[in-house]
């Protein structure tokens, strides 16, 4: 994401991009899934996925774990390690839902809700869910 994307979201109000990284994987696959992402105009709130500006200027897609009074806690869902005292300013917009295989998946459905209750209950043990699925692929790449 770049300078222009940013004016974009917060001149019209949303934006529509392909995020690259890994770091939310299983939910956002990519170069191959498509999110809306809305402005913010209200406090984001525990587990949205926001799009934030990190103080060295890069653009990161992550989901907030909790909210303290030194601000967001947040995490990739393809991580384990949390980033710490994220500020409500950095903040740029709010993922609404996106696009995998020409299906809308809207933050507000069940299914996405239940993800993110799953997921999220998993941080914890979240490294060993990674390293079981990430030796997985690797055994799957091996064999082709």
């Amino acid at each position: 994401m770049n300078k222009k994307m940013e004016e974009t979201l917060l001149d019209k109000g949303y934006l529509i991009i392909a995020p690259i990284g890994t770091s939310m994987l299983p939910l956002i696959r990519p170069n191959r899934d498509v999110t809306v992402l809305k402005k913010k105009t209200l406090p984001p709130k525990k587990y949205d996925v926001v799009l934030y500006k990190r103080n060295n200027g890069s653009y990161i897609l992550h989901r907030i774990l909790k909210i303290t009074p030194d601000g967001y806690i947040i995490c990739g869902d393809n991580q384990f390690i949390k980033e710490y005292g994220v500020k409500e300013e950095q903040i740029l917009g709010i993922m609404d839902g996106f696009y995998r295989d020409n299906k809308y998946i809207d933050t507000s459905s069940f299914l996405y809700r239940l993800y993110v209750y799953l997921w999220c209950f998993s941080l914890s043990f979240r490294r060993i869910i990674l390293y079981i699925l990430h030796r997985f692929r690797y055994l799957k790449n091996v064999k082709k």
